[in-house]
């Protein structure tokens, strides 16, 4: 959603798409489930520090993926020829 948004404001602001999808993209980084994965393993909870930080690492990927899919999908250029 943010990189479709950044394709039509890019067009009225004049600058790469790029400049506005991933600062957008930055701020949503699951710094609390990376937080609660670290203070688990701190309390020797494994299975909790485990399930924090694959759900941390789940969104990153997925954050990630959503800007390619979307970029593919706008951008001609950027696809396969």
């Amino acid at each position: 959603m943010v990189e479709v948004a950044a394709f039509f404001a890019s067009r009225y602001v004049r600058s790469p798409r790029i400049i506005l999808s991933v600062p957008a993209v930055l701020i949503m980084i699951p710094g609390a489930a990376a937080f609660r994965a670290l203070v688990f393993l701190n309390d020797g909870q494994i299975t909790l520090a485990l399930a924090n930080g694959v759900q941390a690492a789940l969104i990153v990927a997925s954050l990630a993926t959503g800007l390619v899919i979307a970029r593919v999908v706008t951008d001609r250029s950027w696809t396969l020829d």
